[in-house]
């Protein structure tokens, strides 16, 4: 189950800024990624404040169910317009355009920025990939998934959450 939700915690990291980037205006970005660490912030707090009347096994349980919730709510929510656009399908991505933003937001020039930025991302995607042959490039990704890996199966989250039980047993 923790490993279940680790892999959670770092998934709806993942997908939420990603999804953040891709469907909000540039207005807007600040916010929802501010928004987005905020939330991971606060259900930290609610797990261990949950702590206090729940043992480590319900915490588990309770961070299950909250996974599975997630993984529907990903499975009903809309595609990114910005997918849409890079195969192909102008239409689908302005209903979704409108869909996100209401009926009089102008999806033709909002089709036509994310059609110029998605150009300047496939640019880039490919200098960055010809880039990692360069260690001073991989170096500092291979240490964060180092870092990542261990914080994950360390455990650490754990022994400091439940201390008090572990260390009255």
């Amino acid at each position: 189950g923790v490993s279940l939700v680790g892999f959670y915690s770092g998934t709806i990291v993942l997908f939420m800024n990603t999804y953040a980037a891709e469907v909000a205006l540039d207005h807007q970005k600040q916010l929802f990624g501010g928004g987005i660490g905020f939330s991971v912030r606060i259900g930290l707090f609610i797990a261990y404040f949950a702590g206090i009347w729940l043992n480590f096994r319900w915490l588990a349980v309770l961070g299950l169910i909250l996974t599975c919730v997630f993984c529907f709510l990903v499975i009903i929510n809309p595609v990114s317009p910005v997918w849409y656009i890079q195969h192909g399908m102008d239409e689908r991505a302005k209903s979704i355009l409108h869909y996100l933003h209401g009926k009089d937001f102008d999806t033709d020039s909002e089709t036509e920025r994310i059609k110029g930025k998605t150009l300047s991302r496939k640019i880039r995607w490919i200098e960055g990939i010809k880039a990692l042959k360069h260690w001073s490039v991989s170096k500092p990704i291979v240490f964060m998934i180092g870092i990542a890996f261990l914080k994950e199966f360390g455990g650490h989250e754990g022994m400091v959450s439940f201390s008090s039980h572990i260390l009255e047993n």
